[in-house]
């Protein structure tokens, strides 16, 4: 089965009393902004640019894991993620079933601002709390990484 490299961000206002959620127009459920990385498109930059695509919030990295000081010329350290999944993706119409190996950040937002849906991909976008999130249609994953993460 084809393996589909994407990247989500998971990004929660300043308070981190509530997280950034899409509604799906493919999948039909809310679930945090990401997508599929582009050609030389590193997860966490594939991240944060679909953030911006999908909603219009500027959001920053909350970086995860050890952070060590490499910076050479022939290697640096990249933002760990804070999950890596491998979901399944059933099959439609145009496209067959398949999985995503999906690099999942953690992110703030950096400035409140309102919500700038792209309609093609998302029908809306909401700022929910963690009672909301888990009244929601979204996958267990979500749900449980916000009552961990979330006040």
């Amino acid at each position: 089965m084809r393996n589909d490299f994407v990247a989500t961000g998971v990004v929660f206002n300043r308070q981190k009393d509530k997280v950034l959620l899409v509604y799906h127009n493919k999948l039909k459920k809310w679930l945090p902004p990401g997508g599929h990385l582009e050609p030389n498109e590193l997860p966490h930059e594939g991240a944060l640019r679909e953030v911006w695509e999908e909603t219009g919030v500027k959001a920053s990295l909350i970086l995860s894991g050890e952070q060590f000081e490499i910076e050479e010329e022939v290697e640096s350290q990249l933002p760990a993620p804070y999950l890596i999944l491998h979901e399944y993706i059933p099959s439609t119409p145009t496209e067959e079933a398949h999985m995503h190996v999906d690099f999942i950040y953690l992110m703030e937002v950096e400035e409140e601002a309102q919500l700038d849906i792209h309609p093609r991909e998302v029908k809306e976008a909401r700022w929910m709390t963690l009672d909301e999130v888990q009244r929601c249609d979204t996958f267990d994953s979500v749900i449980k990484i916000c009552q961990r993460l979330m006040k």
